[in-house]
């Protein structure tokens, strides 16, 4: 291969890699209202798990991933912090944490079986 088809190639992975979307799932809430909760960043992630307080890191990953649907509002923010702490730990809590959970690992992991992407290599 030529080193002009190389970064061409170099350059349409960095492209597909870098315009990947967020991917969103919508929670319906008892009311009929409903909240999207959308995947964190990598920046998201990483800094959530640099929180060594767990009941920190499960609250600011719910404030970072709930969403108005369709906008850029988020449903929550940092002053909710106690309230979210007071919340039931079932019922809406539960929905949206599962929600969150959801987009953290089990879409990643479905999408790559449903597209055998999962594979590794060792070379």
């Amino acid at each position: 291969m030529s080193k002009d088809t190389l970064v061409t190639n170099r350059d349409a992975l960095r492209a597909k890699i870098f315009s990947e979307k967020v991917k969103h799932t919508v929670v319906l809430l008892d009311d009929g209202q409903s909240v999207e909760v959308r995947q964190s960043t990598v920046g998201q992630l990483l800094e959530s798990i640099e929180k060594e307080d767990l009941q920190q890191r499960l609250i600011q990953m719910l404030i970072e991933a709930c969403y108005v649907p369709g906008t850029d509002e988020r449903v929550f923010d940092d002053a909710d912090f106690d309230s979210l702490l007071a919340m039931p730990s079932g019922g809406v809590y539960q929905k949206l944490m599962d929600a969150v959970n959801e987009q953290l690992l089990e879409g990643s992991l479905k999408d790559a079986e449903k597209k055998g992407r999962g594979k590794t290599s060792t070379h």
